[in-house]
């Protein structure tokens, strides 16, 4: 098995660069060489950003095989969804969405269309995030983000020196290279500040999650609807609601106003959002109820009056 290194001394680079020989030999030693100090990222759970748990093992498993590049990009993903997911529950205020399910998607996704410097600034003003973590952000924005994500080595390499000596192996003479002109001499480099800084940048972006949760929950307390499961553990109610089309059973013309009127008064009676339609001279309703207690109430009275009623 062979791996690939480097060091920076005094300007100079020794370095070893070779191609992995024996895959299955490096896999099982990485796993068991790493896993151990990673291994405790797998056991948190969100609770408002839960799908980020997937990108979490994810990036997990790319440290454990020091696939640090990959890491890189990968919390890339993780930071600007978590940013822009944050943004969607402030905007909603942590509540469930609710019917018309279109009119909370027309207030989500203009957030997905902000480019990652207003993701961030925005998130600092709704005080999702603080002064200090905007700052920090921005400056992994420039490294990282668009480092990485979008090959600029220019924006990895901005505090680093203009030149370095090499030798790429034992007798040769040290050779000056530019670090920032010459694109074919950067991948020690590139290699090696991804090594330093994967789990850095990894940790602080999961450690981000958790403030941010604490965070809006202390702005928005209470609004947070999280339902007990069977076995332990929770499950978040993130909608609520359903669309329930129903023919009431009843022939309603135009001109049985009494009808209507009656049926229009249970609907608000029972706190039900409706729309109505004539079909062949019957009244149809679309009906829409926030909590199930209300429909189960309205139709044991619809039950009553009614008893054909298609509900």
């Amino acid at each position: 098995m062979s791996k690939q290194g480097s060091e920076i001394t005094n300007g100079k680079v020794n370095t070893q660069l070779k191609l992995i020989d024996n895959h299955e030999e490096f896999f099982s030693a990485s796993y068991k060489n790493n896993f151990d100090e990673y291994k405790s990222y797998l056991d948190y759970r969100p609770v408002i950003f839960m799908e980020l748990a997937v990108n979490i093992g994810e990036a997990v498993r790319c440290l454990t095989i020091e696939a640090n590049t990959a890491t890189i990009t990968l919390t890339n993903y993780i930071l600007e969804r978590l940013l822009k997911l944050a943004l969607i529950e402030d905007e909603m205020q942590l509540r469930p969405l609710t019917h018309p399910w279109k009119d909370c998607w027309d207030k989500m996704y203009p957030y997905f269309d902000l480019d990652m410097h207003e993701t961030i600034n925005q998130c600092a003003r709704k005080q999702i995030i603080s002064g200090k973590q905007k700052r920090q952000l921005l400056k992994y924005k420039n490294v990282f983000r668009n480092g990485f994500s979008h090959a600029a080595p220019d924006l990895i390499f901005k505090d680093y020196p203009e030149t370095f000596k090499t030798s790429y192996y034992d007798g040769m003479d040290d050779v000056t290279h530019n670090l920032k002109k010459d694109p074919r001499q950067q991948l020690v480099f590139l290699q090696k500040i991804a090594k330093e800084n994967a789990h850095i940048y990894f940790k602080y972006v999961f450690e981000l999650i958790d403030c941010i949760e604490l965070n809006l929950q202390k702005k928005y307390p209470g609004n947070l609807v999280l339902v007990p499961m069977k076995g332990g553990g929770f499950l978040r109610l993130s909608a609520k609601g359903w669309q329930k089309k129903i023919n009431i059973g009843l022939s309603l013309s135009k001109e049985d106003t009494m009808g209507i009127g009656l049926m229009e008064l249970l609907f608000n009676q029972f706190n039900a959002k409706f729309s109505k339609v004539f079909e062949n001279d019957e009244c149809v309703y679309d009906i829409i109820f926030e909590e199930q207690k209300d429909f189960e109430e309205y139709k044991k009275v619809i039950k009553l009056i009614a008893p054909k009623a298609d509900i």
